[in-house]
């Protein structure tokens, strides 16, 4: 599995359709990365062998984290971790800690509110808008820029 993810990301192009394992999220922006040159390939899929992925997206990471955790490391594909929620004031802070350690991670926050919410620093605050050209865009290059990122322990 390792060698297959090495060489699909070596086939990814600008103009490629980018494979995402993709944890679930709100149908919203579900259907906001539908429309972008992208598959979404559920964790069955992989499991199986039925399928490869570029990325992994992780919705939730309080739903998600050690399954995408466990995936980023064994498949050496890297992470794009999406905050949708503020954060619950009763989450315990020590937990937030170690949701920053994947080897191969961009962390996005849809608000600036959600970012502050999580007393996040060094995050990118991107929304999602279908009728915004320019947003689209810069989501379809975040994707493709996160595919190709090389994958360090």
């Amino acid at each position: 599995m390792i060698i297959s993810s090495i060489v699909n990301k070596e086939k990814v192009s600008i103009d490629s359709r980018i494979k995402i394992l993709w944890t679930p999220s709100n149908k919203e922006f579900e259907n906001f990365v539908s429309k972008l040159n992208v598959d979404l390939v559920q964790f069955e899929q992989i499991y199986y062998g039925n399928s490869f992925a570029n990325i992994i997206v992780c919705n939730n990471k309080i739903d998600y984290y050690n399954q995408c955790f466990n995936l980023s490391r064994k498949l050496h594909l890297p992470v794009l971790l999406i905050d949708h929620n503020v954060k619950n004031p009763l989450f315990d802070n020590e937990k937030i800690k170690t949701y920053d350690h994947f080897p191969c991670m961009h962390h996005v926050c849809i608000s600036k509110a959600i970012s502050d919410s999580w007393s996040l620093n060094n995050t990118q605050i991107l929304s999602y808008n279908h009728q915004d050209k320019d947003n689209i865009n810069i989501w379809q290059n975040l994707l493709y820029q996160i595919s190709k990122k090389v994958f360090k322990i």
